[in-house]
């Protein structure tokens, strides 16, 4: 696997941050996961973001809120439901967040169906696009 591939928002969950972070503590102290906190993106679109690597070798995945306009993580939001962004690099990602219990809501489902070539084509293009090599 390899750790460096490009991200995509691949799916949501619609859960409290509460809800969210206690999930992935109890999976890491389970040892089910590694997880890397990155926390506020430097543009401020992000306030919360947690890499989340899967310990039994499923894709890697991150969790975050995308353009929320506030914490969260804060005391008067931290449990209330949210729609939460899932990043991942393929549609697997929405596999291994859904095997460690995250009640993912498939954004990918329509291009789950698309033979190989055309998923690597979807995602070929969504790196040129990112890249700004394509509008």
């Amino acid at each position: 696997m390899l750790k460096n591939k490009p991200t995509f928002r691949v799916g949501t969950i619609n859960d409290s941050y509460y809800s969210i972070k206690s999930n992935i503590d109890m999976l890491e102290d389970e040892g089910r996961i590694t997880v890397k906190n990155l926390g506020p993106s430097s543009d401020g679109k992000v306030t919360n973001e947690f890499v989340i690597y899967p310990n039994d070798g499923g894709e890697r995945f991150t969790i975050y809120d995308y353009k929320f306009g506030f914490d969260p993580s804060d005391e008067d939001h931290y449990d209330e439901e949210y729609n939460f962004s899932i990043g991942g690099s393929s549609p697997e990602s929405v596999e291994s967040a859904r095997q460690l219990g995250f009640n993912v809501e498939n954004y990918l489902q329509e291009i789950k169906q698309m033979p190989n070539d055309d998923l690597d084509e979807y995602f070929i293009n969504k790196m040129k696009y990112r890249a700004g090599i394509i509008k």
